[in-house]
């Protein structure tokens, strides 16, 4: 006869937060579970119960994760949001994380308090990204009209050679962009972080730390770099989210995941 074993039931965490902000926020965690608090000394771990030991990351579990997160950001909670699929071998190991990196966690949950992160997504909003850069650069178009003017093949080289140039004055105009955007919103923002463009239409990928009194002139600041744009440059901004681009945790994992 078979016999099925359950697994032992384990702690998914979402975030640290301080221990006087420590409540239950109701069945709104992975599966339904009640979403509540495990408090050691001056800080709080919000977890639920789980009995995987890894969660994939779909779209369903996603959401959940960043839904708690997202509440405590909505009511002004400041709070250390852990990443997707933090998953405890149960209580005594949430405790034992609290306890070990107490000091370093008190001070990031502090540093973020009463901050939140706005992204900022600006792209080239044209239907063919290399016939624009092509005409935006005469060089670049009279290499390319030289290359594939005649009948023959220009051969892998030159075809190398052509991209390889297409993607400097890409970078260029990349770069000309974000110097006349980034200082506008330095001067609203405590930090802002420039990550990699996803594709070639996409100029900059920004995430600003903003105070929660600088939401607003954050926004103007988006209104007022875009307005030295023309059409073919679109600016898309989002927020406020819990601070997920500057924060800088290390912990053992797999330790954490294990049976104690």
């Amino acid at each position: 006869m078979a016999t099925t074993i359950k697994s032992k039931s384990r702690l998914y965490i979402y975030a640290i937060i301080e221990a006087d902000q420590a409540r239950s926020l109701g069945k709104i965690g992975m599966q339904g579970a009640e979403v509540r608090c495990i408090v050691e000394n001056q800080l709080a771990a919000l977890v639920s119960r789980t009995d995987q030991i890894r969660l994939r990351p779909q779209r369903a579990n996603l959401v959940v994760h960043n839904g708690v997160i997202k509440q405590l950001t909505d009511v002004g909670t400041s709070c250390l949001p852990l990443a997707f699929g933090t998953i405890a071998a149960g209580e005594s190991a949430v405790r034992s994380l609290l306890r070990e990196e107490h000091d370093t966690l008190l001070e990031q949950v502090r540093y973020f308090h009463d901050k939140v992160e706005m992204g900022l997504r600006v792209k080239f909003d044209v239907s063919n990204i290399y016939e624009y850069i092509m005409n935006t650069h005469p060089e670049l178009k009279k290499l390319r009209d030289e290359i594939f003017g005649s009948q023959r093949d220009p051969g892998r080289d030159a075809k190398v050679e052509l991209g390889r140039i297409f993607d400097r004055l890409l970078n260029e105009d990349r770069r000309v962009c974000l110097e006349k955007v980034q200082p506008l919103l330095e001067a609203v923002s405590v930090q802002v972080r420039s990550n990699d463009p996803r594709n070639d239409h996409e100029i900059m990928n920004l995430a600003c730390l903003v105070s929660r009194d600088q939401v607003k002139p954050f926004e103007d600041a988006v209104v007022k770099a875009a307005s030295q744009f023309g059409n073919e440059v679109s600016f898309n901004y989002s927020g406020p989210w819990a601070p997920f681009n500057f924060i800088d945790v290390r912990f053992d994992a797999e330790r954490l995941r294990a049976s104690s």
